[in-house]
C-alpha cells in the first residue's frame, strides 16, 4: 500500500512513482479496511471469550 506521504514544500513528491486510477486506490484502501476489520472483529470475539 502506498505509504502517507507529507508533500510540504516537495517533500515526499521524489517517492511517488506512478500514477493509479481513483479506483484501483479506492479499491485498495476499501480492502484495507476490510482486513482491518476481521481483525478488530477477532480482537473482540477474544476480549469476550475471556471475559464471558
Amino acid at each position: 500500500m502506498v505509504q502517507k506521504l507529507s508533500l510540504y514544500a516537495g517533500q515526499g513528491v521524489g517517492k511517488i512513482d506512478r500514477v493509479m486510477p481513483a479506483a484501483e486506490r479506492v479499491a485498495e484502501l476499501a480492502s484495507g479496511l476490510e482486513q482491518e476489520s476481521e481483525i478488530a472483529g477477532a480482537a473482540r470475539e477474544k476480549l469476550q471469550l475471556r471475559y464471558a
